[in-house]
């Protein structure tokens, strides 16, 4: 009942914005799409080498092999994919750890939540793979 006229107000509000900043051209195009205004992107800073780091991190705890186990780091909410991939490794039989908050466990996962920055590449390191299955992800 109200949907359209919260669409309309945001859009003339929308309007009085000065100037329009994305954090990637994905996000650029939804607010050519849903507001008709250019965005200037902006990337947001990345670590360049990670790969590097996951090879020390593995040499530094005294990893030489994969673990037996596939990584997915996101925040769990409903778009990110969580349940898809759970229900896909329970099938396959696969372990899987999620790094991230949950609100709801599911079985054959393991929760690893919120870890610091210096965990993740260790936890990179150990996985046989990583797994992303985001719908509508900023980065395309």
């Amino acid at each position: 009942i109200v949907g359209p006229f919260l669409r309309h107000f945001d859009f003339q509000s929308a309007q009085r914005v000065d100037a329009w900043i994305a954090n990637s051209q994905e996000v650029a195009k939804r607010i050519e799409k849903f507001y008709r205004k250019d965005a200037t992107v902006i990337y947001p800073p990345i670590e360049i080498d990670s790969s590097t780091a996951a090879r020390l991190a593995a040499r530094q705890v005294g990893m030489t092999k994969r673990k037996d186990y596939y990584l997915m780091v996101s925040r769990i909410v409903g778009g990110k994919g969580i349940l898809e991939a759970a229900t896909a490794f329970k099938k396959l039989g696969i372990k899987l750890k999620i790094v991230g908050e949950i609100i709801t466990p599911l079985e054959n996962v393991e929760y690893v939540g919120r870890v610091e920055d210096g965990e993740l590449p260790r936890l990179y390191a150990g996985a046989k793979g990583f797994v992303a299955l985001a719908r509508d992800e900023d980065f395309g």
